[in-house]
C-alpha cells in the first residue's frame, strides 16, 4: 500500500509562540484579536483553521497579557526596540492590561462574534458546527473573565448566558469547560445564589473520567467564594436553603457536599472528586470538619484494605490522612 508521510510542524507554532506571541505589544495583539472575531463569522473560513488560530495564536496572545511580565505598551519600531518599552509595561497592573488590549471596538467585537450571536434566541444564529472552535471560545472568555472581569463588567449578562448555554451542550469538554468559565464569573461577579448553588450541585455530581480535571478546577474556583456569595442575609426560615442560607445551622454548600457523599457513599468513583476538594481546601472545611469526618474515615478504611487500589486512590488516601493533621494543628493553634 501507499504510505503517507507525516509532516512535522511543530517548528511553526513554535516560532508562532517564540517570535510572535510573547514580543507582540499590546496593540498589535488587540489588532490581530480584532481582525480574527471579523473573520470568525465569516462562512468562506473553515471551523478547522478558526479553531487552529484560536489553540495556536488566539487565545495564547491573549492571556500572555496578563502573565508575561514583560509585554510591551504600545506598538514598538522594530524588535529590538520591544526590551526597552517593557520597562514601561511592568508599572501596568493586570487590570490595565484588560482595558488596553479592549479598548476601543474590541469588546463591541467579542460581545457581538463571541457571546450575544451564541444565543439559542439569537435573531442570526452563529454558524460554527466545529465542538473545538466552540471549546476556545468557551476559554477564551474564561481567560477575559480570569484577568480583565472589569473590562469586560458590562457585557457580564451576555457572558453568563453564553457560559449557561453551553453548560448544557452534549459534549463533556465543552460543558466543563463552559463551568469553569461560570466559576470564574461568580467568583468576579455578584451572582443570584440560585445560580450558583445549581452549578456547585452539578460539578459536585460530574464524576465522568473524560473531564475531571476541569470539575476539579472549577470548583477549586468556585469554593473560596462560596462563604462570601452565599452569606446569609435573611433569617433562617423554610426557603432558607434555597436562597443560600444555613440550613439546620449549616451553609447550603456544606449541606449539598455532604449529602452528594451520602447518597454515593458505595460508589468511590462518584466522590473521588470531592474527597479530592475537601482534602485540597481544609481551612474552608475546617469549621465544618465534624460534618465527614465519619465520610473521611469510612472511605479512607476502605482504600486501605482494598486489593485494587488505584495510584488515584493511594495519593488520595494520603491526602485525606495530611488533611486530619493539617485540621488537628488548626485546632491547636486555635486553642492556643
Amino acid at each position: 500500500g501507499r504510505s503517507i508521510d507525516v509532516i512535522d510542524i511543530s517548528f511553526v507554532y513554535q516560532y508562532v509562540w517564540s517570535e510572535l506571541i510573547v514580543k507582540w505589544p499590546i496593540s498589535k495583539r488587540r489588532e490581530v484579536l480584532s481582525a480574527f472575531l471579523v473573520r470568525l463569522s465569516d462562512p468562506s473560513i473553515s471551523d478547522e483553521s478558526n479553531a487552529i488560530l484560536l489553540q495556536h495564536l488566539v487565545n495564547p496572545m491573549v492571556a500572555t497579557v496578563f502573565t508575561l511580565p514583560e509585554i510591551a505598551v504600545s506598538e514598538a519600531s522594530d524588535s529590538s526596540a520591544i526590551p526597552s518599552a517593557s520597562a514601561a509595561s511592568r508599572s501596568l497592573s493586570q487590570e490595565q492590561r484588560g482595558v488596553d488590549l479592549l479598548c476601543g471596538q474590541v469588546i463591541h467585537l467579542i460581545n457581538q462574534r463571541v457571546w450575544a450571536v451564541h444565543m439559542p434566541n439569537n435573531a442570526q444564529p452563529s454558524s460554527i458546527k466545529r465542538a473545538s472552535v466552540r471549546l476556545e471560545l468557551v476559554q477564551l472568555s474564561s481567560i477575559l473573565i480570569r484577568h480583565a472581569a472589569n473590562a469586560v463588567a458590562d457585557q457580564r449578562k451576555d457572558i453568563i448566558k453564553f457560559g449557561w448555554n453551553y453548560i448544557r451542550n452534549d459534549d463533556i469538554m465543552i460543558k466543563n469547560a463552559s463551568y469553569v468559565l461560570v466559576a470564574q464569573f461568580i467568583a468576579a461577579f455578584d451572582t443570584p445564589p440560585k445560580i450558583i448553588l445549581q452549578a456547585y450541585s452539578s460539578l459536585l455530581k460530574a464524576h465522568q473520567v473524560e473531564s475531571r480535571f476541569l470539575v476539579r478546577q472549577a470548583l477549586d474556583i468556585l469554593l473560596p467564594v462560596l462563604p462570601i456569595r452565599l452569606m446569609p442575609s435573611t433569617p433562617q426560615g423554610p426557603n432558607t436553603e434555597a436562597a443560600g442560607g444555613p440550613a439546620g445551622g449549616l451553609p447550603a454548600w456544606v449541606v449539598l457536599a455532604k449529602r452528594i457523599l451520602i447518597d454515593n457513599s458505595a460508589s468511590l468513583a462518584h466522590t473521588t472528586h470531592v474527597y479530592q476538594l475537601i482534602a485540597g481546601h481544609p481551612a474552608i472545611f475546617f469549621p465544618y470538619r465534624a460534618q465527614f469526618a465519619t465520610n473521611l474515615v469510612g472511605i479512607l478504611q476502605k482504600m486501605c484494605l482494598t486489593h485494587s487500589a488505584t495510584t488515584e486512590t493511594r495519593t488520595l488516601a494520603l491526602d485525606i490522612m495530611d488533611l486530619f493533621l493539617k485540621w488537628h494543628t488548626m485546632l491547636e493553634d486555635g486553642a492556643n
